[in-house]
This record gives structure tokens, C-alpha cells and sequence, in this order.
């Protein structure tokens, strides 16, 4: 048998704990420590997920806030809106407006060119519309009071262009049978009534 010294004893008992350090490190440690990083970025994937999650919960409480305040609005505009087959009702509401404000008038539908109607469609294709050309003619304070009575009508409706030209010298013929008066102007409109 070998006799081993106190001192190569010593050695070996060193070496030993070294590969049972070793072997821990490498057996138990390392595993563990990337179990921890796999929990860690694990839960960093959870809490980004919740901080997603509450972002899209107050997006989503902000939304349901605007539709509260806005409700009543899509309610007017829908009522505001005119059914197409009533644009007939609209033509007579607005020889009505004119006849009450004091004006004679003309109303036309005004037919847009094909390459204008696919550009405008294209452009806003949201509402669709009926573009009419208003003719009155009559006082100043009457054309002003046609077009205010016509912004606060019951259906929505844009007036696109506005062209006012006075009456030079009217024959006695158009006095007579028009009832117009020197000093009269001839107002033009174009207005586009929104519909459904």
C-alpha cells in the first residue's frame, strides 16, 4: 500500500473539493441559472403584454368617451341627410325657401362632366350628393336672407360658389311681368345637398 504524506493528502483532498465545486457549477448551477433567465425574460414578455393590455383598454375607454359625446351627433347627421328618393321634397323646399324670402328663382340640377364625377368620387366618396344651380332674383337683403334660410334647413347642404351681378337697367317688360325692381341682382348658387 502507499503511504501517502499529510501533505499530498492535503493535495488530494483539494483537488476533489475543486471537481465537486466543479461539478456543481457545471451539474446544478448553470441549469438553474438559466431557468432564471428563461423565468426573467419570460416575465418581462408577461409585463410587456400587460402594459399592452392596459394601453389598449384606455384606447379603448377613450374611444367608447368619443362615441358618447358624438352620439347625438350621428343621430342629427343621419336625419340630416337626405333619402334619394326624396330629392324631389328637397327641389320643392327650396323653391319654397325662395318664394318666402321674397325671390324669383330657378333651380336646375347641374350634370357634372364623366372625368370630373371619377376624379369628385374618388375624392370623397363618403357622402354622395346632388349638385343644383339656384338662380334668384330679387334684393340683396332677399338673397341673403335665401341663403341663411338654406344653411338652416332640416338637410345638410354646401354652398360651393356664390355669384351676385346686378340687374342693369331692367325692360319695363321684365319690371312688369317678373316683379323686379331697379336696383335687383341676380344671385347664382351653387349648392350640393347631401344624401344617404
Amino acid at each position: 500500500m502507499i503511504k501517502l504524506t499529510p501533505q499530498i493528502k492535503l493535495y488530494i483532498t483539494i483537488a476533489i473539493i475543486i471537481m465537486i465545486l466543479i461539478a456543481l457549477i457545471f451539474g446544478a448551477i448553470l441549469p438553474i441559472l438559466g431557468k432564471i433567465n428563461f423565468l426573467k425574460e419570460e416575465y418581462l414578455s408577461i409585463k410587456l403584454q400587460i402594459v399592452n393590455t392596459k394601453e389598449r383598454r384606455s384606447q379603448v375607454e377613450k374611444v367608447e368617451k368619443e362615441f358618447e359625446v358624438i352620439k347625438d351627433s350621428i343621430a342629427k347627421i343621419d336625419v340630416a341627410l337626405v333619402d334619394p328618393s326624396k330629392f324631389l321634397d328637397v327641389i320643392i323646399k327650396l323653391e319654397q325657401l325662395a318664394e318666402k324670402t321674397g325671390n324669383k328663382h330657378e333651380i336646375t340640377i347641374i350634370e357634372i362632366p364623366k372625368s370630373q364625377k371619377d376624379s369628385k368620387e374618388k375624392e370623397s366618396s363618403l357622402f354622395k350628393n346632388i349638385p343644383f344651380k339656384v338662380i334668384l332674383r330679387g334684393t340683396f337683403e332677399n338673397a341673403m336672407s335665401f341663403m341663411n334660410e338654406l344653411e338652416n334647413a332640416q338637410f345638410y347642404s354646401k354652398i360651393e360658389k356664390v355669384e351676385m351681378i346686378k340687374i342693369e337697367k331692367p325692360a319695363q317688360e321684365d319690371l312688369k311681368n317678373n316683379g323686379l325692381q331697379e336696383g335687383d341682382i341676380k344671385t347664382t348658387l351653387n349648392v350640393k345637398i347631401y344624401a344617404k
